[in-house]
């Protein structure tokens, strides 16, 4: 199968970021391999309907999280206190390093929105360490 220059593009610039957040919640290089490449093959068969999304990078992330979310056994600490979008931009933020605008592209979310994630990801978890 020939892959469109697009489609070659968007993995050059999003591969490593996926690799590294698929890394952090599956602990598993084996899995972490298996998951990304799955991912990048849904959204290359389903390629021209996500180009004509909304947003090209809200579907892929969707589509990436979804085939994480299955692989992952057990919740972590994250999962069970905050939404999906709050743990997942905490993890971009501040285990993979990203500036906030880099977290906002990879989840295709408005920067503002990302922002008022993490705040609110922060308060949880400074409640959550004083209930302790």
């Amino acid at each position: 199968m020939e892959l469109c220059p697009d489609f070659t593009a968007f993995c050059t610039a999003y591969h490593l970021i996926y690799v590294r957040y698929s890394q952090v919640r599956l602990r598993c290089q084996d899995a972490t391999q298996l998951v990304v490449d799955g991912a990048l093959a849904d959204l290359a068969r389903n390629w021209q309907a996500a180009l004509s999304s909304p947003c090209l990078p809200a579907v892929a992330w969707e589509t990436l999280t979804g085939r994480v979310g299955a692989r992952v056994r057990k919740p972590d600490f994250l999962r069970l206190l905050l939404s999906e979008q709050q743990a997942d931009a905490v993890i971009l933020r501040h285990r993979l390093g990203l500036e906030l605008r880099d977290v906002a592209q990879v989840m295709g979310v408005p920067q503002p929105v990302i922002i008022g994630q993490l705040r609110w990801a922060r308060s949880a978890v400074q409640h959550a360490a004083i209930a302790r």
